[in-house]
């Protein structure tokens, strides 16, 4: 029987109400010091972290900051193949996607440019926060997913990503939890969502500065283990923007660390059951 197609409009209108994007002209910040969800320039947004959530993965961890919900996965250590050449440290590899549903323009399925760049940015962060010498000839793979997209995704994903890796026993130098800020003129906005992110200054004079910085840290050691910067910003604004995000980065893993603890005791208890 041939298949019948079925007759679609030639032309088609966004819902009403869905916001696309910042409007033009827009401030990021009120008088009265506010941003357009209610929070301060130096707070960050409510964080759920919850670890052991994917089943068949060595660990697992599902991230929500309001409207950002990330999940990651992580297998292995597992064997290298032969064809791979010989070393004693470990190796990484990490595979970010937004799914198609995530973003408010639904993304077309499969790795794109921004994909790859934000995996290699991601290999490049826990390139230097796990211990690679412990499981020489051997590979840990990271698998992150986007579920819903509001601003700082990389970040979350970093910290997500060091939740997993936790949950899956692989040992690091400290949990590295990442946090973004949206330079803009002489404000620093933590944790930024979506439409400050792609909030576009219409005049920016000589004076002033306007960037998107995103921060990795290891707390306990005090170490940097990624930052980037787009945009132009002076001296003064990046050293600013770093010690917020710095800041940031401290609160954030103070969250993660009673997440693990959390978890490590549901472990405890269920196996403390199981034996008796």
């Amino acid at each position: 029987m041939a298949s019948r197609r079925v007759a679609c409009p030639a032309e088609s209108q966004p819902p009403p109400g869905i916001h696309w994007g910042p409007d033009a002209g827009t401030e990021l910040v009120t008088k009265e010091g506010l941003r357009a969800d209610g929070r301060v320039v130096d707070e960050i947004r409510p964080m759920y972290v919850k670890e052991g959530v994917v089943s068949r993965a060595n660990g697992s961890a599902y991230l929500e900051m309001r409207q950002t919900k990330v999940i990651c996965a992580v297998y292995g250590p597992r064997d290298v193949g032969r064809r791979e050449e010989f070393s004693m440290k470990g190796k990484l590899s990490c595979d970010f996607s937004f799914l198609p549903f995530a973003c408010r323009q639904r993304r077309v399925p499969g790795h794109d440019a921004e994909h790859k760049d934000i995996s290699s940015r991601l290999v490049q962060t826990f390139e230097s926060v796990v211990c690679l010498d412990r499981f020489p000839k051997s590979q840990v793979d990271i698998c992150v997913n986007v579920l819903q997209d509001d601003g700082s995704a990389f970040s979350a994903a970093v910290t997500c990503a060091s939740a997993a890796l936790a949950d899956a026993g692989v040992e690091m130098f400290d949990i590295v939890t990442g946090c973004s800020a949206k330079i803009h003129d002489n404000n620093i906005l933590l944790d930024p969502t979506l439409d400050e992110e792609l909030h576009v200054d219409n005049e920016v004079g000589q004076n002033q500065s306007s960037g998107l910085l995103h921060f990795a840290l290891m707390p306990s050691r005090n170490e940097v283990a990624y930052i980037s910067l787009q945009g132009e910003v002076d001296a003064d604004g990046l050293v600013e923007a770093t010690r917020a995000c710095s800041d940031g980065c401290i609160r954030v893993h103070e969250v993660v660390r009673q997440s693990l603890v959390q978890s490590v005791s549901l472990k405890h208890k269920h196996n403390y059951k199981t034996v008796t």
